[in-house]
């Protein structure tokens, strides 16, 4: 979003940026302090404008870490993805644990999910392409456990698949 200066800098211009901000999707609260800086506001004038909007609940860190994390998670990124997104965006590693926290049991399956739906464990890839299945599959912020284990179901997928074809 690009944001016009501001010419004074008041603080009814800075609670209309940080408005006009918040009306398209969450923010944070560093990303608004940054936003608010590059606009040209005063960092005095900024950062009581964003206390007043934190004291009311406009502005809400664990209310933007829940809804970026569930926006990131259902386009298949993992743990270790959203952990260091969400440190970039001024989040405590304790608000990062919570909010993760409701996901724990689900990392398995979903890049299970996110591997087949890329045809990744069809078994029919060779190693080269398995290696780049699971590179991807670590920038996606999977560990690396769980992705080798991935690559070597599609390995031993491919195996019996070798071997089908040697009997045949």
């Amino acid at each position: 979003m690009t944001l016009k200066r501001a010419t004074a800098g008041t603080p009814a211009e800075a609670r209309a940026l940080v408005y006009r901000c918040l009306a398209r999707r969450e923010h944070s609260r560093l990303e608004l302090q940054n936003k608010l800086a590059q606009a040209g506001v005063a960092a005095d004038i900024g950062a009581a404008v964003l206390a007043e909007l934190i004291d009311l609940g406009v502005v809400d860190d664990h209310r933007f870490a829940e809804s970026f994390t569930r926006a990131r998670v259902e386009r298949g990124y993992g743990p270790e993805r959203l952990r260091q997104e969400l440190r970039t965006h001024g989040l405590s590693d304790e608000l990062i644990a919570v909010t993760l926290a409701p996901y724990a049991q689900e990392w398995q399956r979903r890049l299970e999910r996110l591997a087949e739906r890329r045809n990744m464990t069809d078994g029919h890839a060779d190693i080269a392409t398995q290696a780049r299945h699971a590179r991807f599959l670590r920038r996606r912020g999977f560990n690396a456990q769980a992705v080798n284990k991935i690559v070597l179901q599609g390995l031993k997928r491919k195996g019996r698949a070798d071997d089908e074809e040697v009997e045949q």
